[in-house]
């Protein structure tokens, strides 16, 4: 809950480029693990209760749809100078997101 709130407030209190920076680690991460899932010869569709999950976010529409993200993204960025204050304020956007991204998925390996 503490991670969706953090990209919400992301979104509703700074711009466009702020909710971006809150959402990349959530998205590019499922991407590539999605992929990386979908791809692998040891990843047993057949019977896998995580089928669906692998098959949307290793699906083809999921990966064109965060890449479009990450060129929105860069987009943003393009005029932002990377040494000024507010390029320092979008790293820890980003910084603050990767972990609770990564304090999400722990959670899920704690419990197991």
């Amino acid at each position: 809950m503490a991670y969706t709130r953090y990209v919400l407030d992301a979104g509703m209190t700074g711009e466009l480029v702020d909710l971006y920076a809150a959402l990349a680690p959530c998205a590019i991460g499922y991407a590539v693990i999605g992929d990386n899932l979908l791809k692998s010869a040891d990843t047993m569709l057949e019977g896998n209760p995580y089928r669906s999950w692998i098959e949307l976010y290793g699906s083809e529409e999921f990966q064109s749809g965060v890449q479009t993200s990450i060129k929105r993204l860069d987009a943003l960025l393009k005029d932002i100078d990377p040494q000024s204050k507010r390029a320092q304020e979008l790293v820890h956007v980003f910084k603050t997101a990767t972990r609770m991204e990564i304090a999400f998925w722990q959670q899920g390996l704690d419990a197991a």
